[in-house]
């Protein structure tokens, strides 16, 4: 069977997929896994076929410079969470 496993998020929303799609090969089905093009490197260094989907960004570094860039830390957190939930 081919199975295509669309993940996006960050590398900790991607990982799980990784170790799904692993076990999918081992039971002999053609897996490959969907995400952001920054996420290409990682996939594929698990032995798993990797398409590009979605933009190419780093969710956490993207985050990360909202988070920054807010006056406090509590606004700077939901600031990063509405801009995640809107780029996925």
């Amino acid at each position: 069977m081919k199975i295509v496993i669309p993940a996006i998020g960050s590398r900790g929303d991607v990982q799980p997929f990784i170790a799904l799609a692993q076990g999918l090969i081992q039971a002999g089905h053609g897996v490959t896994l969907a995400s952001h093009p920054v996420m290409k490197p990682l996939v594929e260094s698990h032995g798993v076929t990797f398409a590009p989907i979605g933009p190419d960004i780093d969710l956490v570094q993207e985050v990360a410079a909202i988070r920054h860039q807010a006056r406090n830390t509590a606004i700077g957190l939901i600031q990063g969470m509405r801009s995640s939930a809107s780029i996925c």
